[in-house]
């Protein structure tokens, strides 16, 4: 508080006087360390003849050596000579020479400390400002390394720092970031450092511009700088300063190998300068980070451009930009040709769909790209899938996508469904283009039997005449397990997309019905876990599931591992990914549907199930692959809604193929006559305005991307006889009449307890065990033809015809297959079953299910009957769970109907319904679908306008006519006569009509009896239930008829009933003798105790009684079948027969034991008088028992 300017002038002096001391210590030690490394010097080195002349000159050079002017170089120079002094003649051993030059280097870092610590401190003192040594110890005590980032310096300090690091000659590492300083001091620090030996030089966040950029510039203004690390991030560097530098770089070479220029004010024009010098010779970036800048989309494609010019830089961060799609797009198709860049960063700079579908082609292929960040963009859904889909097939490359958003863009390629956008016509000058068009061909490439291309024309940038281009495939030469898209003008080599002119083509992909071959692989399912897994956020978590699974096929096994595995790592739980967020992802891609509600109620209650419902919508919970059948209304312009209706077209292709086949053995039961299993179609428009229309081949080739079309659907696939199975078990295989395969089908496996310790992976693997091996949908052979097996995991090949062509794949003989040969595994539900499966949905007829709560448990019955194929008898205890209006009735038929077995026995479940119920199923799935022609009598309403009810109205007709003329009665309501339309027979079929018919076809007996069972037979061909190979059990009916009729038995009504009436007429009649028997057994074996008690012990002849008496024959054959019989049991078969011809007239006991007169033979052995008296005697008491306790068992009566 008390210095005085003599003080200051005292100190100044000072101060002179120690750095002219410390100078020429400093000299001393130069100069004692060149002698030193003189005197060490192997004799034909020749460093040895330089030194030599400096000493005999007496000359002291200042440095003394270069290699005084870097440590770096001059420990270089000591080890050397280390080296060169294990020859025999060094002066001293090389562990002592060693650490002589250790603590030489020691002392030399150690005096130049101490001198920039004092010209510091004495710099501040001169500055006015309080002293501060800022020189700290360093972790090695001969390397000289400052860092003083964040102290606040200021451009005063800064000043005084510049004169510090003049005296250190060896500094390697300066650190200088957010200090405040300015041009004021920033030159005059970077001046004063020796470009010798910094290495490393941090200025950010401090203004560097203008003075600095140039002092900057002048600092790599030598021929041998060595810095190699330079932050300039946050320094406000324009677009000015980077020319000044650059400028410089291009020329001089230097060392460089980090930049940073990280949140500047860099334009374009400041990226054309970098570009210039990345693509020049001088340049040896490894690593150079421009992010938070603004270099823009041209910023961008000049970096691209650039990039095919360098050979050094590795990493490279584009960050915060603003390079926008196009910018991307440029970018990357640039990046083919670098092949050594193995990070990139372009995380938020508004990329998107295009930029993905280049990046999926470019990273995909990439020798050397490890590391992509495309963080916070908004990469939309399509283009993140393409990426993800290159993931799945075993891409190397790391791509960091968090925060980003996922829009879906209908203007961007569809992968679902690409055909929608036919015809595409692409040009190839833009990345985005080209990147689309390879995706196809690779897509072609995995999967030629469900993809295509057509009309494919190339026309470059002039005037020329277009080229018609037509590909084909050819097996890869460098691996031998891929193809390549290859042209007929050139079946050798692959064809590359050309990079001008615009293609022209059709790409036409199916929609195709999954199998269990079509799961997602054990590799692609690893690699699908560990993304979920590593996910930093719970949204990124869900949004990546989401995408991810949009390109895969799971089964429930899958799907309960994965969600085992996430609760062990709990990546589920905690607030994060939940249960229902995977149900959500999973649910539309799980193919084997037998097991699926298994599968929700081992991980869902209740509750959470119908929250499951709202989420995924009801109609995408009501969907399922092995039981469509029912009522849609779709809104195409929905994305969710239009996969539906996407996935029945596949389903609906697949079923039409076969019954259009041979194999079917059956004709065409569609409404239209177009083989097509759509009915009852309106179409809605955007005004909405309703009309009737029908889906055909050519709706289905132009499916419209808007307005919303409602119909009925019916499935029409049947299950094969001999592929059923009970509990796991075979059934004994019934004999079939004709040939061919069935459709539908589900495996179920035995039901295991919720509560059991048993894993729950485990549970669903052994509900899938017992039923394996099994598909997602039991196809028609026709359908079921061997396809190219997926790509990487990648949802690809299964079988059936394309959903978007107008040309269905037609059923070829190699895919056809044998009842020996066809694995059996459909499962018909037993009672048992039934009872568990009702148990499950929460049904029973004592609490009939209410109107307002069927719409769920009709979804849920519609998603749990797939696991069993039921008899009608089971679909009648079924409706008596439900809630008794017309309208439930009829959907719980409807949900049910393709799952029925015996589905020539719908009568007995439509005689259960009202009239209205029967009239809505009739409408809903027609009658060709539902009607058994053995069994005809139904009330009939049909509309002429439709194929199907011509045709049918034509044939009922035709038959009345051979059976009997009266056996269609019509409705007095009828639009139109029969007899009109008798006169026209031949013209009904083709003849549209508005007009509704409404009559009743007679049943048995009640006009006739006069059946025509071979024109009946007939016309099972024309119904769903004459699909090959029939069923014995659909001619039970003629069966039971002729029964009927042999034994008198005819009566009216149908055969079931009165069959059954007559079995049990039979079975009443068998009883009552079975009683009558079992009373006259009791009565005889009292005879027949009492005739023994009568004759005593005499020996008596065969056959005869003693005394005269003899047993008639019937009375004998009687004894013989009632002897082994006990009083309370019922008589054997013979005995009862016997029983009965011998009890035809109340004295029938007493005629089995009549005395006979005895024969010739027996005439020695009679008995005496009194005897005989005492016999008939008993006999007649017997007898007359009997008669008394018949009129008492008839008076009870």
């Amino acid at each position: 508080n008390m210095v005085t300017a003599d003080d200051i002038k005292s100190l100044a002096d000072a101060k002179q006087m120690h750095l002219a001391r410390l100078s020429r210590a400093v000299e001393s030690r130069a100069s004692h360390l060149d002698i030193l490394y003189a005197s060490n010097l192997p004799a034909d080195s020749p460093l040895l003849r330089q030194q030599q002349q400096q000493l005999h000159q007496q000359l002291v050079p200042q440095p003394p050596l270069p290699l005084l002017n870097t440590r770096a170089s001059l420990r270089s120079s000591f080890a050397n000579a280390a080296m060169d002094s294990l020859k025999p003649q060094t002066m001293r051993s090389s562990m002592q020479f060693r650490q002589l030059v250790f603590d030489d280097e020691l002392a030399m870092a150690e005096t130049q400390k101490r001198l920039a610590q004092d010209r510091l401190l004495f710099s501040q003192l001169e500055a006015g400002i309080l002293p501060e040594t800022f020189i700290k110890p360093g972790s090695d005590p001969r390397s000289i390394m400052i860092n003083l980032s964040k102290y606040g310096i200021g451009d005063i300090r800064g000043l005084c720092l510049s004169k510090c690091v003049t005296e250190l000659h060896n500094l390697e590492s300066l650190g200088l970031s957010d200090n405040r300083l300015t041009a004021v001091s920033l030159p005059s620090i970077i001046h004063h450092l020796n470009p010798l030996s910094v290495l490393n030089l941090d200025i950010s966040f401090n203004i560097v511009h203008d003075q600095g950029a140039k002092a900057i510039a002048n600092h790599f203004n030598y021929t041998n700088n060595v810095l190699r690390y330079l932050n300039l991030s946050n320094c406000d560097l324009l677009c000015s300063d980077m020319k000044i530098i650059c400028q410089v770089l291009r020329v001089y070479p230097n060392n460089l190998e980090e930049l940073c220029l990280a949140g500047n004010k860099i334009a374009a024009e400041g990226a054309i300068e970098i570009c210039g010098y990345i693509a020049s010779r001088t340049c040896s970036l490894q690593i150079l980070d421009l992010s938070w800048n603004k270099i823009g989309e041209t910023g961008a494609i000049e970096f691209g451009v650039a990039l095919t010019q360098n050979h050094s830089l590795l990493k490279l961060n584009l960050a915060a930009n603003s390079i926008g799609d196009m910018g991307g797009q440029r970018f990357m198709d640039c990046l083919r040709e670098h092949t050594v860049l193995t990070e990139v960063g372009l995380s938020q700079n508004g990329i998107s769909d295009g930029t993905c579908f280049v990046v999926a082609q470019v990273v995909h292929k990439h020798p050397s790209m490890k590391k992509l960040d495309l963080s916070l963009n908004p990469l939309g859904e399509a283009g993140a899938r393409s990426i993800f889909r290159n993931i799945l097939r075993g891409q190397v490359c790391f791509v960091m996508m968090r925060n980003c958003s996922y829009q879906d863009d209908l203007t961007i390629y569809n992968h679902a469904y690409p055909s929608m956008a036919n015809p595409y016509v692409l040009d190839v000058s833009i990345p985005y283009g080209r990147a689309v068009l390879q995706e196809m061909m690779i897509k072609w490439s995995e999967d030629p039997l469900h993809c295509s291309f057509s009309d494919l024309v190339y026309k470059d940038g002039t005037k020329g005449p277009d080229t018609i281009i037509q590909l084909a495939l050819a097996m890869n030469p460098r691996d031998r397990t891929k193809k390549m898209v290859v042209t007929k003008a050139a079946p050798t080599e692959a064809w590359d997309v050309p990079k001008v002119g615009t293609v022209k083509f059709q790409f036409h992909q199916s929609v195709f019905v999954p199998t269990v071959e079509n799961k997602v692989s054990p590799t692609a399912f690893n690699i699908l876990c560990m993304i979920v897994e590593h996910g930093q956020s719970d949204q990124d978590k869900k949004q990546w599931l989401a995408l991810l699974c949009q390109d895969l096929f799971f089964t429930t096994r899958q799907a309960q591992e994965m969600i085992d595995r996430f609760k062990k790592k709990k990546t589920i739980g905690d607030g994060g990914l939940s249960v229902m967020d995977l149900m959500c992802s999973l649910w539309k891609y799980l193919i084997d549907t037998e097991n699926m509600f298994d599968f929700l109620c081992l991980n869902l209650d209740v509750t959470k199930r119908r929250d499951l419902i709202y989420t995924l919508t009801m109609k995408r919970y009501k969907f399922n692959w092995l039981n469509p059948t029912g009522h849609w209304r779709l809104n195409l312009g929905d994305k969710v809604e239009r996969a539906i209706m996407m996935q029945l077209i596949a389903i609906n292709n697949s079923e039409s193929d076969f019954s259009r086949s041979s194999q079917s053995g059956r004709m065409d039961t569609s409404q239209q006559g177009n083989w097509f299993n759509f009915r009852n179609e309106k179409w809605t428009t955007e005004h909405n305005q309703t009309t009737e229309m029908t889906i055909d081949k050519d709706f289905i080739k132009t499916l419209p991307g808007y307005g919303i079309v409602e119909f009925d659907y019916v499935s029409t696939s049947r299950p094969h006889p001999d592929d059923f199975i009970v509990n796991a078990v075979e059934t004994p295989q019934k004999k079939t009449t004709g040939g061919g395969g069935g459709g539908g089908g589900g495996g179920g496996g035995d039901d295991t307890d919720e509560g059991s310790s048993v894993p729950v992976s485990a549970r669903i693997s052994a509900r899938q065990s017992s039923s394996q091996p099994s598909t997602a949908r039991r196809l028609p052979p026709a359908a079921s033809a061997a396809a190219t097996a997926p790509t990487g995991g990648a949802a690809n090949a299964s079988a059936t015809a394309t959903a978007t062509s107008g040309s269905p794949t037609k059923p070829t003989a190699a895919a056809s297959s044998s009842a020996s040969t066809r694995e059996r595994f459909l499962r018909l539900a037993t009672d048992d079953d039934l009872y568990y499966f009702m148990q499950q949905l929460g049904l029973s007829s004592r609490a009939k299910t209410k109107a307002a709560q069927a719409i769920y448990t009709l979804m849920d019955l519609q998603l749990a009957a797939t696991k069993y194929y039921f008899l009608a008898r089971h679909i009648i205890v079924l409706l008596d769970a439900f809630d008794d209006s017309w309208d439930i009735q009829a959907k719980v038929v409807i949900a049910m109907f393709a799952r029925i077995k015996d589905l020539h026995n719908m009568d007995l479940i439509l005689r259960t319904l009202s009239t209205k119920a029967q009239l809505e199923i009739f409408k809903r799935i027609g009658c060709l679908n539902l009607i058994n022609p053995l069994k005809l009598s139904y009330d009939y309403v049909l509309c002429l306008k439709y194929q199907d009810n011509r045709t049918w109205a034509r044939q009922l007709m035709e038959l009345a006519s051979f059976e009997s003329a009266d056996q269609i009665m019509e409705d007095p309501t009828t639009d139109l006569p029969v007899a009109t339309l008798y006169g026209s027979m031949t013209r009904v079929e083709n003849d549209v009509r508005p007009e509704v018919m409404r009559f009743t076809y007679a049943d048995f007996g009640v006009r006739t009896n006069n059946v025509l069972w071979h024109r009946r037979r007939e016309l099972l061909a024309r119904c769903l239930v004459g699909t090959q190979p029939i069923d014995e059990e659909v001619y039970q009916t003629v069966s039971m008829f002729k029964e009927l009729e042999a034994a008198g038995a005819l009566l009216q009504g149908p055969i079931d009933q009165q069959y059954a009436s007559y079995q049990k007429s039979k079975r009443s009649n068998l009883q009552r003798v079975m009683k009558n028997t079992k009373s006259m057994v009791n009565m005889m074996r009292l005879a027949k105790d009492t005739f023994n008690a009568t004759v005593g012990a005499a020996a008596l002849p065969e056959g005869g009684v003693g005394g005269g008496l003899m047993m008639s024959p019937a009375g004998a054959a009687v004894l013989s079948a009632l002897s082994p019989i006990q009083t309370s049991s019922l008589p054997t078969p013979a005995g009862a027969a016997a029983a009965a011809a011998a009890m035809g007239t109340p004295g029938s006991v007493l005629s089995a034991f009549t005395p006979q007169k005895p024969d010739a033979a027996s005439s020695s052995s009679l008995m005496s008088p009194m005897s005989q008296a005492a016999v008939v005697n008993a006999v007649s008491s017997v007898n007359a028992t009997m008669v008394a306790q018949r009129k008492a068992t008839n008076r009870n009566a």
